[in-house]
C-alpha cells in the first residue's frame, strides 16, 4: 500500500470516529434518561446529581443530552445520522430550542450538515435573538483572565457597579 493511500485511509478512519462520537451522544442521552427516569442510580448513589458527579458530568450537560434524545429521537423520530451530522450535540440542543416542529428541526439539521459549525452557531444565535449579527450594534462585555491560573471574570464599567 502506498503512503498516500495509507494517509487517505487514516483520514477516513478519523471521519468515521468523529461520526461515531456524534452518534454516541444520542446513546448517552438515552442512557442518562433511563438512569434518571427509572432511578437506576438509587442503590449506589443518593441522587441522580451524585451519580453525575461520579461520571464527572454537570447536570446542565446531562439535561441537554436528555433533551436532544427526548425531542429529536423519541418525539420527532428523526434518524440518528441526521442528528449526528448537525455539527455536535450542542448544535442539536440549540436546534431544538429554535424549532417548534419536526419539520423545522429537520430543516435546521439538514442545513447544519452543509455548513461549518461556526456558521450554524451564528445562524442559531440570530434565530434565537431575532437580531442579525451583521447589523447588530454590539453591546460588548469585556472579560479579563489571569495569565497564571486562567481564571476569568467580566469587567464592568464603573457606572454599572
Amino acid at each position: 500500500m502506498s503512503k498516500e493511500l495509507a494517509n487517505y485511509n487514516y483520514c477516513l478512519e478519523v471521519i468515521e470516529l468523529k461520526k461515531n462520537i456524534e452518534l454516541a451522544f444520542l446513546t448517552l442521552g438515552e442512557r442518562l434518561k433511563e438512569i434518571r427516569d427509572r432511578g437506576l442510580y438509587e442503590n449506589s448513589w443518593d441522587s441522580f446529581g451524585d451519580y453525575l458527579q461520579e461520571i464527572k458530568m454537570s447536570e446542565s450537560v446531562a439535561s441537554r443530552l436528555i433533551s436532544v434524545y427526548t425531542k429529536m429521537v423519541l418525539e420527532y423520530q428523526l434518524p440518528s445520522e441526521l442528528i449526528a451530522n448537525a455539527g455536535g450535540w450542542s448544535n442539536a440542543y440549540e436546534i431544538i430550542r429554535v424549532s417548534s416542529t419536526k419539520e423545522e428541526a429537520t430543516k435546521w439539521l439538514e442545513d447544519s450538515a452543509e455548513r461549518l459549525p461556526r456558521d450554524t452557531k451564528i445562524m442559531l444565535r440570530e434565530a434565537k435573538t431575532g437580531i442579525s449579527q451583521d447589523s447588530c450594534d454590539h453591546d460588548w462585555v469585556q472579560i479579563r483572565f489571569c495569565t497564571k491560573c486562567n481564571a476569568k471574570e467580566k469587567i464592568y464599567d464603573q457606572e454599572q457597579n
